[in-house]
């Protein structure tokens, strides 16, 4: 659970990072000015924060995903084999009844 915290604010960090040059850059390019100000990158700061928690979700939720795919395929090949050991056993005993009734 701490490591899903830790994934959490890094996620938030980099979203933030992100989306915040970008405006940087935008504004730079629309105004020739740059401006360092958390006021002038709060809602660049909160969307792009916000947008790297859900990426972060997604990507945890696909491997929560592909973990339980896994898990179905191993127990698939096991219940497979169990069901190949149990069609031996029958046609070892189809076998005898014929050999019996022969």
């Amino acid at each position: 659970m701490k490591k899903n915290r830790i994934w959490n604010i890094i996620s938030f960090l980099i979203g933030a990072l992100v989306l915040s040059s970008f405006s940087l850059i935008q504004k730079y390019i629309f105004f020739h000015e740059i401006i360092f100000s958390i006021k002038a990158y709060s809602v660049s700061i909160l969307f792009g924060g916000l947008s790297g928690l859900v990426i972060n979700s997604l990507f945890m939720k696909k491997r929560r995903l592909i973990d339980k795919i896994k898990n179905d395929n191993l127990d698939l090949i096991f219940q497979k084999d169990e069901i190949e050991s149990l069609y031996g056993q029958l046609e070892a005993y189809s076998q005898t009844i014929d050999q019996v009734n022969g």
